[in-house]
């Protein structure tokens, strides 16, 4: 499953091109390394399981209001 970068809430952990990575601004990660990546809004990543995406968020926001 992918997603898109901009739905990865900041400190959420995700893959691209088979590197880890944290998000750490709304356009920049860091990678396994600790060196600092810039991505696009639009760039499809992997999310990790454990991290929540901001629709995933959402979602549970709307269930919990219900």
């Amino acid at each position: 499953m992918t997603v898109k970068f901009q739905q990865i809430s900041i400190g959420g952990r995700f893959e691209f091109r088979g590197r880890r990575y944290c998000k750490v601004a709304l356009s920049m990660a860091h990678d396994e390394d600790r060196c600092g990546n810039i991505f696009q809004d639009h760039t499809d990543v992997v999310p990790e399981r454990s991290a929540a995406t901001t629709d995933d968020l959402a979602r549970r926001a709307n269930v919990l209001r219900a």
